[in-house]
């Protein structure tokens, strides 16, 4: 209990550090820095396995928030349909042809030369995150690779990343992409940060801070009174009543929508009970995207 209240201590400097950073004279909305992010590698090619076919009956695939199909080819991310043993990695999978193949992550390093196995080393985190159509590509996040892009029509690979080498347990989670933009998630507590990538003007920037103007619900994930049940506390309602909320690690798990007829990115990060919300419009976007 003591390492909890220690820790509780610790975050609410912390948080009061970064708020001190972020509430500056400035009137922007979006405070932003430039991103590590970058195209490392493009034009691979990766045949993945083969795997057994699902039954097409299931109606899990008519989920179109699981699952994307381009011309009769059905794409899924395979954790999130374990019950079918494919272990990790991207499916595809064709009914009409009864094909399927899997395309593990840390297989793909492979085949790219980005990663040599060790003699004797177990399985690798081959799992994607997240899982998103962008133009005629997918975009996925990996534990290790970064981003990790399919083109539909040539059947090769891309990479963005952040780092030249290939890390077990780094973690990049792809939270919502479209032809527009894509928002990133890389890294865990205490140093997970919100990357924006706009496909137009192909340039990477860091979310730091956004407006309060635009927050509508501050979150928590304590109710104040007594001792806190969590081992680390989160209350965005201290930001209240000050310029800007920072956008750091407390956002993991963040989840973005679109709202306004598709003029408008709607962020949610869920609590238990409470939840932060704030939204941004692609037109904020775009001038950040200019400014910068």
């Amino acid at each position: 209990m003591k390492t909890t209240l220690l820790l509780a201590l610790f975050l609410g400097i912390l948080s009061a550090v970064v708020s001190g950073q972020v509430s500056n004279k400035s009137t922007d909305s979006l405070l932003v820095a430039p991103s590590k992010f970058k195209l490392l590698a493009t034009s691979v090619s990766y045949q993945g396995r083969t795997c057994s076919p699902s039954d097409t009956t299931d109606k899990v695939y008519s989920d179109s928030s699981e699952v994307i199909t381009v011309s009769g080819d059905t794409y899924y991310q395979a954790h999130r349909f374990y019950r079918y043993g494919r272990g990790e990695g991207l499916v595809a999978e064709n009914f009409a042809a009864k094909t399927c193949r899997i395309y593990p992550m840390f297989g793909l390093a492979e085949a790219a030369g980005w990663f040599r196995r060790k003699e004797g080393e177990g399985g690798m985190p081959d799992a994607t995150g997240g899982l998103f159509r962008v133009g005629n590509s997918l975009w996925m996040g990996s534990n290790g690779i970064g981003v990790a892009v399919f083109d539909l029509e040539r059947k090769t690979w891309s990479r963005f990343d952040l780092k030249s080498s290939v890390i077990a347990g780094d973690h990049v989670y792809v939270n919502y992409a479209d032809d527009n933009y894509a928002f990133v998630t890389r890294g865990e507590f205490p140093n997970a940060s919100l990357h924006i990538y706009s496909v137009k003007q192909n340039k990477w920037l860091g979310l730091k801070a956004v407006s309060t103007n635009l927050v509508s619900e501050y979150g928590y994930n304590w109710g104040g009174g007594g001792l806190p049940t969590v081992q680390v506390m989160v209350d965005h309602r201290v930001f209240a009543k000050q310029r800007y909320l920072p956008i750091d690690w407390t956002f993991m798990g963040l989840r973005v929508t679109q709202t306004n007829n598709g003029k408008t990115y709607i962020f949610e990060k869920n609590f238990s009970e409470t939840k932060t919300v704030f939204e941004i419009s692609k037109s904020q976007l775009e001038q950040v995207f200019m400014k910068s």
